[in-house]
């Protein structure tokens, strides 16, 4: 009996005889793309139970999708804010009804929606740069699917720096999302975790070096795409002529594209052969210099027959006449840069007084590498002064003459007479280390005997004059 009065009052009632409570009076229409047929709102339909109610005939979320279009259609195509939630078919989870007029369907939902789903987390976002809440409508607006508003991003990180986040879309587009995540992705991202750690020169790049922005491609490619070969941004030098194929890593590192490792060997041109390229990488007729320029045969030889027919394309008689001066072992003088045009020899020999005369093949007949800068080596040691004074010359000859020398230690005055300075050989005419007065003072022996024996000297001390007179003065 208690069950045909109860089935009758819930026929006659509508249902209302079990309504919880009343419906939301939240207008609908619109959220997220929904043309809800002739409702506006919940209450619109408040004692129609069954156009959410069907037990044993279907579930409620099925009832649900039939008027919110909007939102079947997010689901079906895994897109928009339904298009990433879990459990999706539990409409009531998020959108719980029967709490009221007032009740706000949506903001209880967006309490309940995980961010994450995503792929933004909200962790870094939770207050903006004036220390205000964010809240949804900050990026997103109300149409279909939430949509963000990416000048919403551009706006809001404008305000602490406006010219750094003009630059920031030149270089890298206005699709914030193709980069960051709200971590942010892209501030703990290591490079060196990809395929091209970037280290050597290539530590010092922007992105924006590499990844150049292409307005006609998504901005996701704009880095998913860029190639990791070497030849995506060096083009083969035509020095190599096609010698080496494009594997530029099997002789170059990031560390310096000039200094390579071949054949198992570190190799740098000047470095490993004493010659420069700097000043060539063209011949005279403005084509490209090529290894088999200089190395027609092999790589590992050099033919100085290479420089002269190159050389003379610009003057060949000026080749003829240097050969013929100086001979034909180009390298003994040109390093590349070149070391003659700009040599100043006074780094390795300075050419002055008497030297600033000479001719370069007076001192380099046998050619210019290695030859001895001592004295000795041009100048024999004269006979007078043999084994006497040793072989450092510039301790008593300059350049600008070999005579007279400079004579540090010499005690007796060499102005002696007061004429001059007296040559050596006045007092030392067969060697040095013997001396004698009688060159100038025309003495007569029998008489200077007689006066220094009566002052106590004897025959034998008698040739030795300075040990009494070392300044040549009598007294």
């Amino acid at each position: 009996m208690f069950l045909v009065i109860l089935g009758l009052g819930t026929w006659i009632s509508g249902g209302k005889a079990f309504n919880p409570g009343k419906l939301s009076a939240q207008r609908l229409a619109n959220q997220a793309g929904d043309t809800l047929p002739g409702y506006s709102a919940h209450v619109d339909f408040e004692e129609q139970c069954k156009l959410c109610h069907q037990p044993l005939k279907t579930t409620q979320d099925v009832l649900c999708l039939e008027c919110h279009q909007g939102v079947a259609g997010q689901i079906q195509d895994q897109e928009g804010t339904h298009g990433h939630v879990p459990a999706v078919n539990q409409c009531f989870h998020c959108h719980p009804e029967h709490r009221g007029r007032d009740y706000d369907l949506i903001a209880e939902a967006l309490e309940k929606f995980d961010h994450e789903q995503t792929g933004f987390s909200l962790n870094r976002h939770v207050l903006g740069y004036t220390l205000h809440p964010i809240i949804c409508t900050d990026c997103h607006t109300r149409e279909k699917g939430f949509p963000i508003q990416l000048e919403s991003c551009i706006n809001c990180h404008a305000e602490p720096d406006s010219q750094w986040m003009i630059q920031h879309r030149e270089d890298y587009g206005p699709q914030c999302l193709a980069c960051h995540d709200g971590y942010d992705r892209m501030s703990q991202f290591d490079h060196a975790e990809t395929q091209f750690p970037l280290d050597g020169k290539h530590a010092g790049l922007v992105c924006t070096d590499c990844h150049q922005l292409d307005e006609k491609q998504p901005a996701f490619e704009q880095f998913a795409l860029v190639s990791k070969d070497c030849v995506g941004c060096h083009a083969d030098p035509e020095i190599h002529y096609g010698l080496f194929g494009t594997v530029c890593s099997d002789c170059h590192t990031s560390d310096d594209w000039k200094m390579v490792n071949w054949r198992g060997k570190t190799f740098e041109h000047l470095a490993s052969t004493g010659f420069s390229l700097d000043r060539h990488h063209q011949n005279f007729d403005s084509s490209p210099m090529r290894c088999t320029s200089c190395h027609p045969d092999s790589l590992e030889t050099f033919d100085a027959q290479s420089c002269v027919g190159c050389h003379n394309q610009q003057d060949p008689i000026e080749v003829q006449m240097h050969q013929e001066k100086v001979g034909p072992n180009c390298l003994d003088c040109h390093d590349g840069v070149d070391r003659m045009m700009a040599f100043d020899h006074a780094s390795v020999f300075q050419l002055d007084g008497a030297h600033e005369r000479l001719t370069c093949m007076e001192c380099h007949a046998a050619g210019y590498r290695e030859t001895p800068a001592d004295c000795v080596s041009c100048h024999t040691e004269p006979e007078i002064h043999a084994g006497f004074f040793g072989v450092n010359c510039q301790d008593c000859h300059t350049t600008q003459a070999w005579s007279p020398a400079l004579l540090k230690n010499h005690s007796f005055p060499l102005d002696h007479g007061g004429s001059g300075l007296v040559a050596c050989r006045s007092c030392h005419p067969d060697k040095f280390t013997q001396y004698t007065c009688y060159g100038c003072h025309e003495h007569q022996p029998g008489e200077i005997q007689a006066e220094h024996l009566e002052e106590g000297i004897s025959a034998a001390e008698l040739p030795e004059c300075t040990h009494c007179h070392p300044t040549g003065q009598e007294e």
